[in-house]
C-alpha cells in the first residue's frame, strides 16, 4: 500500500512532495489503517478507489498551478527584456503570439509526463484503474440519481402528480400504505386533487395460451390513468364499472407483454 502510495506522491511536483509529501503520506496510511480495522481490505480498496482519483486529479492541477507561475513569471521576464532592432534608427519591441509561451512550457511537460508514466508502468496500470474506478462509480451515482430526483416522470405536467401516504412513528413506519377504506374515504371527501387514484403490486395468473404463466402485474382503480394523463394506444381504459365488487376482471396490457406473447396483434382486444 505505501508503494501505491508512493507512486501516487511522484505525480505531485517536487515542491509540493517536499513540503507536504511526508505528512500527505501518515495521513494517507493512518486512514488506510482505520478503515481497514474497520471494514476489511473490501473497505481500503474502496477508500483508494476515491481518494486515488482525488490525489491525481490533485497532482495534476499543482502541475497546473506550478506551470502557470513559471510561464507567468516567464512573461513578466520576457515583457521587460525582449526588444529587438528594427530597421531604422529607433528600437521597438518584438511582440511574441497569444499563447506561445505556454505551449512552449506545456510541450516539455507533457513529454515528462508520458517519460515518467513509461517508467514505471505498475503505477500506471493503478492510476488508470484508480480513475476508472472512480469515474464509473460518479457515472453510477450520478446515472441513480438523475433518473430518480432530476429527470421528471414521463408524464404530461409530471410535476403537479403527488403521493400521499400515512406516517406512523412511534412505531418505526415513515411510511404506511392506504387500506380500502381509507382511500375511499379520501376519494370521497377529496377538495383538493384533481383526479385521485390507487394502485397496488400484484401477480395474476395467465392461462388458455400455450402454457400457462405467473405474471407481475398492478392493479389500479380507474382514476389513475386519467391522472396520469394516459390513454391506452388500443381499446379502453378502465370505468367505474370496471372497478365494481361483482365486475368481471379487466386487463390492460403493456406494449412490452403484448409483443412478447401475442406478437402484437391487435385482434387480441376483447
Amino acid at each position: 500500500m505505501r508503494g501505491i502510495l508512493s507512486w501516487t506522491l511522484r505525480l505531485f511536483p517536487a515542491g509540493f512532495r517536499a513540503r507536504y509529501g511526508h505528512e500527505l503520506a501518515e495521513l494517507l496510511a493512518e486512514q488506510a489503517r482505520e478503515v481497514r480495522r474497520r471494514y476489511g481490505w473490501t473497505g481500503v480498496l474502496r477508500m483508494w478507489a476515491f481518494q486515488g482519483t482525488d490525489l491525481v486529479r490533485s497532482a495534476f492541477a499543482e502541475r497546473r498551478a506550478e506551470r502557470r507561475a513559471r510561464h507567468e513569471a516567464d512573461r513578466s521576464e520576457a515583457d521587460r527584456s525582449e526588444v529587438a532592432l528594427a530597421p531604422g534608427d529607433g528600437l521597438s519591441a518584438v511582440p511574441r503570439r497569444r499563447g506561445e509561451g505556454l505551449l512552449a512550457a506545456t510541450i516539455p511537460e507533457l513529454r515528462q509526463a508520458c517519460r515518467a508514466l513509461l517508467r514505471t508502468p505498475g503505477f500506471t496500470v493503478v492510476a488508470i484503474l484508480t480513475m476508472a474506478l472512480g469515474i464509473g462509480a460518479t457515472t453510477a451515482i450520478f446515472t441513480v440519481v438523475n433518473g430518480v430526483l432530476i429527470r421528471p416522470l414521463p408524464y404530461t405536467d409530471s410535476s403537479q402528480i403527488v403521493a400521499v401516504y400515512h406516517r406512523l412513528p412511534p412505531l418505526g413506519f415513515d411510511r404506511m400504505n392506504h387500506t380500502s377504506s381509507t382511500y375511499l374515504t379520501y376519494r370521497d371527501e377529496n377538495r383538493v386533487f384533481a383526479q385521485m387514484g390507487a394502485w397496488w403490486e400484484t401477480q395474476v395468473p395467465v392461462t388458455g395460451l400455450d402454457a400457462p404463466e405467473q405474471v407481475e402485474a398492478i392493479g389500479i382503480t380507474e382514476q389513475v390513468l386519467p391522472a396520469l394523463r394516459v390513454r391506452p394506444a388500443l381499446g379502453r381504459g378502465f370505468t367505474a364499472l370496471d372497478t365494481a365488487p361483482d365486475a368481471q376482471l379487466t386487463a390492460i396490457l403493456s406494449h412490452g407483454y403484448w409483443q412478447r406473447r401475442f406478437g402484437g396483434d391487435p385482434d387480441i382486444l376483447g
